[in-house]
């Protein structure tokens, strides 16, 4: 237990300052232009690896009764990645970016494709309590992938050719690492037929929606940016946003060691457990966020010059307003998680979807009159009707369980 607690944090680690490093890479090597268009690239990116996953993951790990095998989840996985990477060329097509930047975002999508096939099988290792493998692959491939993009990028300064060398050395290690690790917890299965595959996704469109929405409803403020300003105002939004990352850090930390075990607490009705641990890691990431923004407010703004070399005095409130809203949006994961493990992906999607035409339109408005203070202000405000809309559903359904039990 201790070994999967240390490598999931040594990995999660990994996983948070993947996007902080690498944009400040960019920043210093290539300028503030080029770390707008890998922004960007890295928001589309993000939003279709959660095609690629289409929210099984948390299904996958859940599923303590065995109801599918691995072959199941992995030929799954396959389909919907060939689904993400269509769904990335009509996005970028639909778009008229430049070549230069489209390629960048198509090369970006393709690694997060990568990331989708070691996830299935970071699965079984999550399900089979190694945790611990799950951790080192993450950790081996970030490593890899960022030192490797900042030697072609300081030698060529070309951001696509150090982009593709990121996405060639990910592919290389998942085979080598995780697709080798598994062969020890495989055994042969049977063949899956289509039938499977399409009833795994049925189970989890509902969840794969939600996720689809998270991921936009994060990054919708970004999207309305690279809409109505450039990239240099890109990058800054983007390296104000980025300290939030650390909340998200926590919650990682937090949640997915406990993900089993909420799912037993739930099948074995012990609901006030599962309460007590669900809001035991609310009053963390309520801590968590205070503490970010405490930091923010004094020292965030000059830690952030002195990294970027960019001046950024003008943007302090923006800052705290986006640490604001991440520490509530963590709150809100929580509750997320909370009914995923209950299988309540309708009513996740309900919600996501309301926060979303939220997002959409707030963001929109906002960003076009007021800029990037208009995106946070749009972040906070979706932050806080999505969070308190989940909590009320995630205690309804509670207390209907409750009165069944009784």
């Amino acid at each position: 237990m201790k070994r999967n607690f240390i490598w999931n944090i040594v990995g999660s680690t990994a996983v948070a300052a993947f996007t902080v490093i690498i944009s400040l890479m960019i920043t210093r090597i290539s300028g503030l232009d080029a770390a707008g268009i890998f922004s960007i690239g890295i928001a589309i990116a993000n939003l279709l690896y959660t095609v690629a996953t289409f929210g099984i993951r948390n299904f996958q790990a859940s599923d303590v009764k065995g109801e599918y095998k691995f072959n199941d989840y992995l030929y799954t996985r396959v389909f919907t990645c060939i689904v993400a990477i269509i769904t990335s060329l009509f996005i970028i097509y639909n778009n008229h970016y430049k070549l230069d930047v489209l390629l960048v975002i198509l090369v970006l999508c393709l690694y997060k494709v990568i990331d989708a096939i070691s996830d299935v099988y970071q699965g079984m290792f999550q399900l089979n309590n190694r945790l611990d493998i799950a951790g080192k692959s993450n950790f081996i491939r970030i490593v890899a992938s960022v030192v490797l993009f900042t030697l072609i990028l300081f030698y060529t300064n070309n951001l696509l050719v150090a982009c593709l060398g990121m996405f060639l050395i990910n592919a290389a290690l998942v085979y080598v690492y995780d697709i080798r690790k598994a062969k020890s917890f495989l055994k042969y299965e049977g063949k899956t037929n289509i039938s499977t595959v399409f009833n795994i996704l049925r189970n989890t469109v509902t969840l794969f929606g939600t996720l689809f929405l998270l991921t936009y409803i994060v990054n919708s403020s970004k999207y309305a940016i690279d809409q109505f300003m450039g990239t240099e105002e890109q990058a800054i939004y983007n390296i104000l946003f980025l300290p939030s990352l650390v909340i998200n850090l926590a919650m990682e930390f937090l949640l997915r060691p406990i993900l089993v075990s909420l799912a037993y607490k739930w099948e074995n009705d012990d609901i006030k457990s599962f309460l007590l641990e669900i809001y035991k890691i609310v009053g963390i990431a309520i801590i968590c966020g205070g503490i970010g923004i405490i930091v923010s407010y004094y020292i965030g703004i000059p830690v952030l010059q002195i990294l970027y070399k960019v001046p950024l005095e003008q943007y302090k409130w923006i800052l705290i307003i986006l640490m604001t809203s991440a520490g509530i949006t963590a709150i809100g994961r929580v509750f997320t998680y909370g009914l995923i493990t209950m299988r309540k992906q309708k009513i996740l999607l309900i919600c996501y979807v309301m926060g979303a035409l939220g997002a959409y339109f707030l963001t929109t408005i906002l960003v076009r009159e007021y800029g990037m203070m208009g995106a946070a202000v749009g972040n906070l405000g979706v932050s806080i009707i999505l969070s308190i809309s989940l909590w009320i559903a995630l205690i309804r359904i509670s207390l209907k369980k409750c009165i069944k039990v009784i």
